[in-house]
């Protein structure tokens, strides 16, 4: 099951570009406490993931295979919304993964969920709504026309596809990144486990990258949650917005 927002034409879908994964992780501080994410992990299951895309290299000379890497993966730590922007302002990338504590905020007197990145003046918390994070995912040249736009983006994000009330305009991250012109977003509705956020990684970008059907990869990633992370609900947390 996916959804879509209305528009006047389906979205174009690139999925035969060279792959290029930007990895974006926050871990703000907040009154003097680091809000920890399992960056590592996450890591770890994007670097297996791409593996078969890796040119082979002289074994000994690891600094070449290491600049192979760099041109699949970009790796932001501590991530500020300035960055991200550069960054997809400079390279065209096809899939972003955005790792970060899901926060609270205040929308028209009704309350809306944002991703908690780090300030750009030191490293308290920016929490980022769904709009200001769509404009800086979708670059745009100087006539306004859309420069680079990722193919897929996955929120491992609590509450990311989380509408919380249908009496204002507006909508969930997942919708807002959606409805500026982004074919795939996968995010969670509810609260989402760290462990859970780890395994929807190595999941979806393991499967992805291999080319299977994006939808069956949806439908293994529930199966795989509700096997490997019982007593909690995120199997049906995860949700996707998606032009097919």
């Amino acid at each position: 099951v996916t959804r879509e927002s209305r528009r006047g034409c389906p979205l174009p879908i690139k999925w035969n570009r060279p792959p290029r994964i930007l990895f974006a992780f926050a871990e703000p501080d907040i009154q003097n406490v680091r809000l920890n994410v399992p960056a590592q992990a996450h890591l770890n299951a994007l670097r297996l993931a791409i593996e078969p895309w890796v040119k082979i290299k002289d074994p000994g000379k690891a600094n070449e295979r290491v600049e192979e890497v760099k041109k699949l993966l970009t790796v932001l730590p501590n991530a500020t919304l300035k960055q991200i922007r550069e960054a997809c302002a400079k390279t065209e990338y096809t899939h972003v993964h955005i790792l970060a504590h899901g926060a609270p905020l205040e929308y028209a007197g009704d309350r809306r969920y944002g991703v908690a990145l780090c300030n750009e003046l030191d490293r308290s918390e920016d929490v980022v709504d769904g709009e200001r994070l769509a404009m800086t995912l979708t670059a745009r040249d100087a006539s306004g026309n859309v420069k680079y736009c990722p193919t897929l983006v996955t929120l491992a994000t609590c509450d990311s596809g989380n509408i919380e009330s249908v009496l204002t305009p507006g909508g969930s991250i997942a919708h807002e990144l959606h409805a500026a012109g982004i074919p795939w977003v996968i995010a969670s509705q509810f609260p989402l486990w760290m462990r859970a956020s780890a395994i929807a990684a190595e999941v979806l970008y393991k499967r992805l990258l291999k080319g299977a059907d994006p939808r069956w990869v949806i439908y293994e990633l529930r199966q795989r949650l509700r096997t490997d992370s019982s007593g909690t609900h995120d199997w049906a947390s995860i949700v996707a917005y998606a032009t097919v």
